[in-house]
């Protein structure tokens, strides 16, 4: 499997830090299971074209 790379932009972490905590906890829950299977079919992730 090819890995993934992830960047988060500046207005990204803007955003984030503006989330309810919760919010930003399902996230970084979401993303360290990103980290671990980037296949894991929770996270729903489609193939983006034009990359």
């Amino acid at each position: 499997m090819t890995p993934f790379e992830s960047y988060a932009s500046p207005e990204f972490w803007e955003l984030y830090h503006r989330l309810p905590t919760a919010i930003q906890s399902a996230a970084d829950k979401q993303f360290a299971l990103f980290q671990q299977d980037p296949s894991h079919p929770s996270l729903h992730l489609k193939p983006a074209s034009g990359f």
